[in-house]
Formats: C-alpha cells, structure tokens, sequence
C-alpha cells in the first residue's frame, strides 16, 4: 500500500494462503480475482509473486491482494519468438501500491508510457494489462 492510500485509509483484502494460486500468484477477494503478493510482518517491503519470506529482510510475510490499476512503465512488442506466437505485448506495471510486475498487454495501440492500465485476471490465472481511457482536463 502506498503512502498515499495509507493516508486516505484504503486498506487492500488479505487472503488466506489456502486461496493462493501457486501457480500465478493470484487471489480471490470480495472485489473479485486480484494479482498476490506478499507483505512483510516487520518491514514495509512488498512483492510479487507472493514468497514466505520477506526479500527484503527475511521476515515472514503475509499474503495480500495487489492493486488491480497502476501506470504502464515501459513495454515492447515481440515480433519474432522460437515458442509463441507473434506478435505479442509486455510491459512493466508500477501498480498503485509500489509493486513492479510484468504482464501482457491488451490493445497496445492504446497503450503508452506512464498511461493508466487496470490488471485484469482471468480464470485460470492468466492476466493482463488493459489500458484505460484517457481522463480529459488538466
């Protein structure tokens, strides 16, 4: 959570492990299925995918649901690859509580550096960035 939501009062679901999806890192909260991470119990460190150690300090952690928006730091399209198919878009998230994680990315003729992208998790794990339409005035 960043500092900014701490001070507005957000909170973010907590997930017991059980609801984890080891594969992707994903949990089921009441606001529907979320990217999982991990926040440590001594330090302010977060991270994606969840881990049972802080990385930070070696603390336990506690998993916890990640933000579902953030901004799209940087991204490419793979047009020439040995195992998928072509063409395909990642990018770099900087989700709205500080964790970095990289992530597909839908319609990437809208996409741009710094524009808004909400992560959406489908069934199964998988997820993606989709960006979001521009907010009009300054």
């Amino acid at each position: 959570m960043s500092a900014e939501q701490s001070m507005r009062g957000d909170t973010v679901d907590v997930a017991p492990e059980s609801d984890l999806s080891e594969s992707a890192g994903i949990v089921e909260t009441s606001r529907g299925r979320r990217l999982a991470g991990s926040r440590c119990t001594a330090c302010p460190a977060l991270a994606h995918p969840p881990v049972h150690r802080c990385v930070e300090c070696g603390e336990p952690t506690s998993t916890v649901a990640l933000a579902d928006q953030g901004n799209l730091y940087a991204f490419t399209t793979v047009r020439v690859s040995s195992r998928s198919t072509t063409p395909y878009t990642i990018g770099y998230v900087d989700l709205d509580d500080g964790v970095r994680v990289l992530s597909p990315v839908s319609e990437p003729q809208r996409a741009h550096v710094d524009g808004r992208v909400a992560i959406e998790v489908a069934p199964g794990g998988t997820y993606l960035a989709q960006p979001l339409p521009e907010q009009g005035g300054n």
